[in-house]
């Protein structure tokens, strides 16, 4: 037989085995005009036959059957038919075709020549289409198989396609692999061996198969059909997609391909409009290729719904297919089944309950239908008559034993009887289900057949029942535990979201599970997404929103409902979007647009929601209590507005709508602020102790109460009283951490502790807690005691890279190098190429990269002093090679810290956390880069460099944009400086750096009277610009006027509040300094000295003044000897050079130091 000829055969079995009859008549009809084989006619007549033509399937047997090698064939399947046609007797026929069978077979086996001649064709013929006949098949298969290679792979496939329990899938694999050799092995053997090991999960030798196949047959045009449905198996979608893709290439019709794609696009990309035109492509081309293939449809409409996510256009479009279908087969309950379930999943509860009546008629005692009846009638609340149906249904049941049916309405139905509670017995069915369904999944092979039977619809409904009660204040809470039904049903969820991550549904439901667990940044990430999925997607932006809203990403949230209307300008008729939406303006003080926004949801709430529910979500509601925080929000707006007038008239509402409600505490809370607001502190003090322990809004209104004591009565005592009533009221863990904050806020660290500690014995699991210990303890100034806490909690928890950045930065504040070098160590911050750092990690990798780079600055510049104080010059060299090479691993270190924070960022894009905030943090980095170069290693062009990377991403930094300035400056590039200057002086007005700068350069290029006057008369207006005040100074004692000054420094003090106000410090230390007053310069200039700004130089002229109390020269005219220096004045010289030193200010230290030594 020619290869070409087995290929043609094998693409007829191929499509047999598909159930593609009305393909497989095209093809054989194309075969046979081309060969004039009666195999392609038989085969022919079998597709008639399967298609209901049972005149046809006859009239073309009858043209064959004189054929000599068709005889047994045809005559077998003349038999066959005969007995499908009515007024036969069935039973007599098939015992004589039986008969016949066995000796025609026997005679077969005796006669080699005629075995040889039919054995292409006859044993298919057997193995597959007489299913119904069972073993009598199969004994005439054994009885034809012996010593013939394709009699063996025929009965192999028989075995395959009968599944039958009594052979294990290992043994059908070794079945296949005891075949002798072949010179070349035939298609259906290997496909077959390719099925075969496929069902044992050797996907190995499945690949091989199909690879071989793939060169050996070139020809076989369904390898690649063949190969995508075990990229299923493999979970290989990228190659899945890829083989779908070129399929539709060779052919835009291939229903292989459109059904791939359509798959794909629904259950992995989520992407609904592609999906939509992909299927009805499919069923266009199902149409011309497999009219009237009511098996192909229905199983085509049974995949695409479970995928669909209930989208509503996909669900009508695979209804409208099954109702065309339903024309050509009325009588079949499968269809009506169907479209009964299709149905449910719109929530169409009446049309549903009506289909499941229809499928019962058609189909009487299938459970399927009965039980579709009854869930109708739970979710339509008809509560009585369907637990008497499903009573009765489970006394019929009680042979077959407990199902997923009964025990899924058994849950359903508990569930809708204790609707708002917990109940054990409701939770016990819903635990049942879902053990029974994933028992059944077990058994199923990867494939389309599984997504049919695994059902995510279905998954998705047991899902939603363990989280029926979440609301949104309890997701917001993130205070439920793994092993809760909530914990339950979110690993359930995530089960789903691995097999089908397109449906948006079920992620949305994801994020408020994960939420509820406490994880809010994987929350944020499965939103984004379904926002990526869904980019109108209402629920998502307002899930994000509100997520973001309780991480205190305000930003964020921001952002999120910009795009939200930007995306679907529809969604502002949402009154729960409305109200987020204010809210975030509320909290970014955007006062104005939050008044239009709640008056905007407050005319939903009042008119057109009140008639008509706007909202159709299942997964954030607008709650009763959403709609109190609208009057609550838009009543604080107007008083801050102040619209005292609007803001009473909506308390009044609010008060008279819910008196005696659960929401009338939060009203109270919301009159109490709007009190505050008024400035009647009194009255808001009263209505906030009028809140007792118990009521909903305890806690909240003893913070507010605390925060009316210290802000506007100073009253420390009461304001810790007021947070001590909170944790007699509700000793948990977080009011334990509540109350530490309070006591940092109001710098009682050592209390702080306390409560923080206490919080961590209640809460050992919360890993946040350790190092806001840590923190605080060093706030204590007791730093080793916090080295010892942090020691031991790293030896309890090796791993935490953030608690070792902490005790390191503690190491560096207290200035010990040794332990710091212990602990900075470079490679516990280098990522594993292995594994995937986390966020945490990776921040704590830059911030290790950062701390490392300020300890070898130190470093440096101790190795740098040591080589300038050397005698040797060999000793020297060998200091300042290593300095260079310290300043080598400085560089490094940064580098390392940018690129670092750089992944810190794409880490938050990807898990949707405040990139804002990183690019920040980035910035901030680049900032101390130009530090160093400028102050260290006084290169100008790196400093810049720097600089301009940095502004990307603060650029609004003044201390950023002052570096920018003094470095234009100190490279004479005098224009840019002063463009620079203007920029920080719009920015701030008061910034003292830039009004000193631009007087200086003023100075230069006029020092006249005239500019001094312009100077002054600034002063005059803004008394505080003490930068101008110090070159005034500098001006006057030049011009040997120093008395006229002391009016000017008069008029900035009285007009300066803190009288210890640094740079007011400094232009006095000055002016006493030039005055020869050096004790009273010296206490100015120890004021100044604590700010940046003015350190360095209040150091140096302190130093001056201690060598050179009298301000004389350091030699005298008759003698030349230098002056003596009091020893106490060398002391104090020698620590203020220790500050300089610190403060990195390398030439001003070499300057001094020379004048000391």
């Amino acid at each position: 037989m020619s290869s070409d000829l087995l290929i043609q055969q094998s693409q007829v079995f191929y499509l047999l085995r598909e159930g593609l009859w009305k393909s497989t008549q095209v093809l054989c009809h194309k075969f046979y005009q081309r060969t004039q084989d009666p195999f392609f006619q038989f085969w022919r007549a079998f597709c008639y036959f399967k298609s209901g033509s049972l005149n046809e399937a006859i009239n073309e047997l009858t043209l064959i059957r004189n054929k000599r090698e068709f005889q047994f064939a045809t005559s077998a399947a003349l038999i066959y038919y005969s007995q499908q046609q009515r007024g036969v007797d069935r039973v007599q026929v098939r015992v004589q075709f039986y008969r016949k069978s066995l000796k025609l077979a026997d005679r077969c086996r005796q006669k080699v020549e005629r075995l040889r001649m039919i054995e292409h064709f006859r044993v298919p013929f057997i193995s597959i289409y007489f299913v119904d006949e069972g073993r009598k098949a199969k004994e005439i298969l054994e009885l034809l198989s012996e010593g013939q290679p394709i009699s063996q792979i025929t009965l192999g496939w028989y075995k395959l396609l009968q599944k039958e329990e009594e052979i294990s899938p290992d043994k059908i694999l070794d079945y296949f692999q005891s075949f002798g050799q072949f010179n070349q092995k035939p298609i259906e053997y290997l496909l077959g061996l390719a099925k075969a090991s496929e069902i044992n999960k050797k996907y190995p030798i499945t690949l091989d198969a199909l690879n071989e196949l793939m060169i050996v047959w070139r020809d076989f045009p369904f390898t690649d059909v063949e190969k995508l449905r075990f990229c299923i198996f493999i979970q290989d979608w990228e190659q899945f997609q890829d083989l779908a893709n070129k399929l539709l290439y060779d052919d835009p019709t291939n229903i292989f391909g459109l059904k791939a794609i359509a798959f794909y696009n629904l259950a992995r990309k989520g992407d609904v409009r592609e999906s939509l035109e992909k299927i009805e492509e499919l069923f266009n081309a199902i149409q011309k290729q497999e009219e009237d293939n009511v098996s192909l449809i229905l199983n085509c409409c049974q995949l695409l719904s479970r995928v669909s996510g209930r989208n509503q256009q996909i669900l009508q479009l695979t209804m409208s297919q099954i109702q065309k279908t339903r024309k050509i087969a009325p009588l079949l309950g499968d269809l009506c089944l169907e479209l009964a379930q299709e149905t449910l999943m719109l929530e169409e509860y009446d049309k549903a309950y009506g289909f499941f009546q229809e499928a019962a008629a058609l189909d009487e005692g299938r459970m399927e239908s009965l039980a579709g009846m009854i869930q109708c009638k739970i979710l339509q609340g008809v509560i009585d008559d369907a637990e008497k149906q499903l009573e009765f249904v489970q006394e019929v049941q009680v042979s077959v034993g407990r199902t997923t049916e009964i025990a899924f309405l058994q849950a359903l139905l508990e569930s809708k009887k204790s609707e708002g509670t917990d109940s054990p017995i409701a939770q016990q069915f819903i635990e049942e289900t879902l053990k029974l369904h994933l028992i059944q999944s077990k058994l199923l092979l990867p494939g389309y057949e599984f997504y049919i039977k695994f059902n995510p619809d279905f998954t998705f409904t047991i899902a939603q029942m363990y989280l029926r009660n979440l609301s949104t204040n309890l997701m917001l809470a993130g205070k439920e535990l793994p092993t809760s039904g909530i914990g339950k049903g979110t690993k359930l969820l995530e089960s789903i979201a691995r097999q089908a991550p397109g449906l948006t549904n079920v992620q949305l439901l994801l994020s408020t599970g994960k939420m509820a667990l406490g994880d809010p940044q994987e929350a944020l990430k499965t939103i984004n997404r379904v926002l990526e999925l869904d980019p109108k997607n209402e629920d998502g932006y307002i899930l994000h929103a509100l997520i973001s809203i309780k991480t205190k990403q305000i930003n964020l949230a921001a952002n999120s409902l910009n795009q939200a209307i930007s995306n679907n300008f529809a969604i502002r008729e949402n009154p729960l979007f409305m109200l987020v939406k204010g809210e975030v303006e509320y909290r970014t003080e955007d006062y104005k647009n939050a008044q239009i926004t709640l008056e905007a949801a407050y005319e939903l709430v009042a008119g057109k929601y009140k008639n008509k529910n706007k909202v159709k979500s299942k997964i954030v509601q607008f709650t009763e209590k959403d709609k109190c925080q609208v009057f609550v929000l838009l009543a604080k707006v107007y008083a801050i507005n102040k619209k005292e007038t609007e803001a009473k008239k909506i308390m009044q509402k609010a008060i008279q709508e819910y008196a005696g409600s659960p929401h009338e505490s939060t009203i109270m809370m919301a009159n109490s602020e709007i009190a505050i607001e008024s400035g009647d502190i009194k009255k808001a003090i009263n209505i906030l102790k009028a809140v007792q322990g118990g009521q909903p809004n305890f806690v909240n209104s003893r913070i507010i109460l605390a925060d009316v004591y210290l802000k506007y009565l100073k009253d420390r005592r009461n304001y810790t009283r007021c947070y001590a009533e909170i944790i007699e009221a509700e000793p948990t863990a977080e009011n334990y951490k509540l109350i530490g904050e309070a006591f940092m806020k109001i710098n009682e660290p050592q209390e702080a502790v306390l409560s923080y500690q206490k919080a961590a014995e209640l809460n050992p699991e919360d890993e946040e807690i350790t190092r806001i210990i840590g923190n605080a303890l060093t706030m204590t100034y007791d730093y080793q005691k916090a080295v010892n806490y942090y020691e031991a909690a790293l030896q309890k928890t090796p791993g935490r890279q953030d608690l070792l950045v902490d005790l390191g930065r503690l190491y560096l504040r207290m200035n010990n190098i040794k332990k710091a070098e212990q602990v900075l160590v470079w490679e516990k911050f280098v990522s594993d190429d292995y594994a995937a750092p986390t966020l945490t990690t990776l921040r704590a990798n830059a911030q290790g990269f950062l701390l490392i780079a300020r300890m070898v600055t130190k470093l440096q510049q101790a190795t740098f002093n040591q080589a300038q104080n050397a005698e040797k010059e060999k000793i020297q060299q060998q200091l300042m090679a290593e300095s260079q090479k310290l300043i080598e691993k400085i560089r490094k270190a940064f580098e390392f810290a940018v690129q670092t924070q750089k992944d810190v960022i794409e880490k938050s894009k990807q898990e949707a956390a405040n990139v804002n905030k990183e690019k920040e943090q980035l910035g901030l980095i680049f900032l101390e880069q130009a530090r160093y170069f400028f102050y260290n290693e006084r290169n100008y062009k790196a400093t810049l460099d720097c600089i301009d990377d940095g502004v990307k991403f603060i650029p609004t930094n003044e201390s950023l944009i002052q570096l920018q300035a003094e470095t234009f400056y100190q490279s004479g590039d005098k224009i840019s400086c002063e463009q620079k200057l203007k920029i920080l002086q719009k920015l701030n007005p008061k910034n003292d750096y830039a009004s000193m700068m631009l007087s200086e350069l003023v100075l230069q290029q006029d020092d006249s009277e005239k500019s001094i006057q312009q100077f002054v008369q600034t002063l005059q207006e803004k008394p505080n610009s003490f930068g101008t005040l110090s070159k005034v100074i500098d001006w006057y004692r030049k011009q040997n006027r120093l008395d006229e000054v002391q009016t000017i420094i008069d008029n900035c003090a009285k007009a300066t509040q803190n009288q210890n106000e640094p740079g007011l410090c400094f232009c006095r230390g000055l002016y006493y300094k030039y005055k020869n007053l050096p004790k009273e310069a010296l206490i100015q200039f120890n004021y100044a000295k604590k700010h940046q700004q003015y350190a360095e130089d209040s150091l140096t002229y302190m130093i001056d003044l201690y060598l050179n109390p009298d301000q004389d020269l350091y030699y005298s005219i008759t003698d030349e000897q230098p002056k003596p220096v009091a020893v106490e004045n060398l002391k104090a010289c020698d620590q203020l050079l220790k500050e300089l030193q610190n403060r990195g200010s390398m030439s001003r230290y070499l300057v001094m130091y020379s004048k000391i030594y």
